[in-house]
């Protein structure tokens, strides 16, 4: 895999046509990484391409590391909404979003593990965390060993070619939940350029 004008090539890559965004970014400071909470990588990436979806993203990563790019890395992505990172705010203008296909936070009823839109996760796919101001567990889709090592790729190829100093998470930038625990994001924010 490498980045050619901007643009990913390699085996498994998916270029989208995503019109709706034009604006070039004003820097490239941070990587964000979001999960999906929907369906699978290819309707998540029709979904957001929609002209009427006020959401969007550089980079879409479904659970078989299949990846699906829906701008160039040059061009802004809304996919960090109101968000503050040190000195930076609006982080769209300021990242590259990368969206992981994966439900996200899950909801045990019984014995089982579902989604918000009711699809039942099956138990070898959750992860089981502890709130440690509460000392409840909470349930999170795994991420998948192939999406991980795909996204790990991706994060030191973006790093390299645009000297990105930050990985962070949307939970990191704004009031939101994702990546989650499950997401190992010790292991990509110590990435060197």
């Amino acid at each position: 895999m490498k980045i050619v004008k901007h643009l990913l090539e390699g085996d498994g890559i998916t270029q989208m046509v995503c019109k709706k965004n034009t604006a070039p970014l004003r820097s490239h400071s941070a990587i964000v990484i979001h999960y999906t909470a929907g369906g699978s990588g290819q309707q998540t990436a029709l979904f957001l391409c929609r002209p009427e979806i006020k959401q969007s993203c550089n980079i879409l990563i479904d659970r078989d590391a299949s990846i699906y790019q829906l701008n160039n890395f040059v061009t802004t992505s809304w996919h960090a909404g109101k968000s503050k990172w040190k000195d930076l705010t609006n982080l769209n203008y300021h990242s590259i979003g990368i969206e992981l296909a994966n439900f996200g936070k899950l909801h045990k009823v019984g014995d089982h593990y579902n989604t918000w839109f009711n699809k039942r996760v099956h138990p070898r796919e959750v992860f089981t965390y502890i709130d440690p101001w509460t000392g409840n567990e909470q349930y999170y889709h795994k991420y998948t060993p192939a999406q991980l090592n795909r996204t790990l790729e991706v994060v030191k190829l973006l790093k390299k070619k645009y000297g990105i100093k930050w990985v962070l998470g949307h939970s990191d930038i704004s009031a939101k939940l994702d990546p989650g625990p499950g997401f190992p994001m010790q292991d990509f924010q110590h990435i060197n350029n």
